[in-house]
């Protein structure tokens, strides 16, 4: 493993978070870009290719096991995050008053809860104790821990 920067990507495969995975590897960094959608995942992978410095990953950020075992593979492979870009987010075009509280929750679960177990279960695999910053649900860039 080398001591190029690696970020991960949460929305990766489309809109700003696929801009920002281009953004990284023109840098000459390493991105993990993840997404839950297999069809955004393969156009991406389609306009992007194949690379060392390149992972696809198909995941959920809602489901907290989930990216608890997908970062571990990542971190198996390109050793520690050294930052993580929360990106994914969903959004329904459907009144507030037709909204049901199950369509509102997975809306909140992916836009606002899903970007805090990427950042917390990141930096966890070479055992060194981080101070994160930055644990807000918004659009990180750049280094979340010292």
């Amino acid at each position: 493993m080398t001591k190029q920067p690696t970020i991960l990507v949460t929305g990766g495969a489309s809109g700003i978070g696929f801009a920002i995975v281009e953004a990284v590897l023109a840098a000459g960094w390493r991105a993990i870009a993840v997404d839950v959608d297999a069809g955004h995942l393969a156009s991406a992978r389609k306009t992007l290719g194949e690379r060392a410095e390149l992972r696809f990953e198909q995941l959920d950020v809602a489901d907290d096991d989930a990216v608890v075992k997908s970062i571990a593979a990542c971190e198996r492979e390109f050793g520690p995050l050294s930052g993580v870009v929360n990106s994914a987010g969903i959004a329904r075009d459907v009144p507030t008053l037709e909204t049901s509280a199950a369509l509102f929750r997975r809306i909140l679960d992916v836009n606002l809860v899903g970007s805090f177990p990427c950042l917390a279960r990141s930096g966890e695999g070479d055992g060194r104790p981080r101070r994160r910053r930055n644990c807000q649900p918004r659009l990180d860039i750049g280094r979340h821990w010292e």
